[in-house]
């Protein structure tokens, strides 16, 4: 997982992606006056964008930058509108930094957040200043995370999806939870036949149904035989042991 310094930008999620574009567009390195002309923005608006481009590995270089091999591929996706190539790609960007999972953690923990709260974490998350720009660039970050899908919007709520919104549940690192099987029954009959004190003949079935994952089958069958001992059955001759059992109608 990445552990370095995440710089939150300082414009609008729309304002950064043309941005992108635009460097995506020049393809190579270029100053920051060459981006301006292409935007029609001040050099100021793409500087105070640029450390957050670098810290999430879309742009590279020394005083002048150019797009990285991610940087050109979303570039390219934000022009064409490829909405599934775009959520690749922010996610492969934004996924393995600390602040994100931090961040994903507290949306866990709180059972979700409305947008004005999420996007305050956020800023409070990077441990930067409430400033207008801190939080206009906390609801960019928001709303790159809800583009890479690592974040969903229900009931005015924004929450981390789980496998049965979007694909694999998101944990810390970005691996699926594994989600335990339905417990197996075993069904269990145990017959009686006993004799009451003028001959007649009584038979009582009892039949128990078992509850047990794969890991705890072992052993079901002796547990159930003690069980019967325990009631008084004599007779547990019925009772399958642990090879006899049944797991979802397989012997």
């Amino acid at each position: 997982m990445v552990d370095d310094v995440f710089k939150l930008p300082q414009s609008s999620y729309e304002t950064v992606c043309r941005i992108i574009q635009a460097y995506a567009q020049v393809g190579d390195k270029t100053s920051l006056a060459t981006v301006s002309k292409i935007l029609g923005h001040d050099t100021t608006v793409i500087s105070r964008n640029v450390g957050f481009l670098v810290s999430v590995g879309l742009l590279a270089g020394g005083r002048d930058k150019g797009p990285t091999p991610p940087g050109i591929r979303l570039g390219r996706a934000l022009e064409f509108h490829e909405t599934e190539d775009i959520a690749s790609v922010w996610r492969e960007v934004l996924v393995g930094h600390t602040l994100i999972q931090r961040i994903l953690s507290a949306i866990r923990v709180r059972g979700g957040m409305d947008a004005s709260t999420l996007q305050g974490q956020i800023v409070y998350t990077a441990g930067v200043k409430k400033t207008p720009g801190a939080m206009t660039g906390g609801g960019a970050v928001l709303e790159m995370m809800k583009a890479a899908n690592l974040i969903i919007e229900r009931d005015g709520r924004f929450i981390v999806p789980s496998a049965s919104d979007t694909g694999p549940v998101i944990d810390t690192d970005d691996e699926p939870v594994d989600v335990p099987a339905e417990p197996a029954a075993v069904p269990v009959v145990q017959r009686v036949i006993e004799t009451d004190a003028t001959g007649v003949a009584v038979r009582v079935d009892i039949r128990v149904a078992v509850t047990a994952s794969v890991d705890e089958l072992p052993g079901v069958g002796v547990a159930i035989r003690e069980l019967l001992n325990q009631l008084g059955q004599a007779d547990v001759a019925n009772v399958p042991s642990e090879t006899d059992a049944t797991v979802d109608g397989k012997s």
